[in-house]
């Protein structure tokens, strides 16, 4: 969950804002955005953390999005 943290942080824009929800899901808030662009933020840290994966492990990443308003 740390290579996760670290691919988020640097994803993410300033004035974004993300804290980690429970042991395995991370809440990330991208402000000011439309929805085709919050999508590819989340296919853009899905996709580097899935290239970081140095051995055959179990893992998953889904995403979905909500608007604040």
């Amino acid at each position: 969950m740390e290579e996760l943290y670290e691919i988020i942080r640097n994803a993410l824009r300033k004035g974004d804002a993300f804290t980690q929800y429970s042991s395995s899901q991370y809440l990330l808030m991208v402000m000011g955005t439309s929805s085709e662009n919050a999508r590819k933020i989340g296919e853009c840290i899905k996709s580097r953390y899935e290239a970081g994966l140095e051995r055959k492990i179990r893992s998953d990443i889904e995403y979905d999005i909500y608007p604040l308003g």
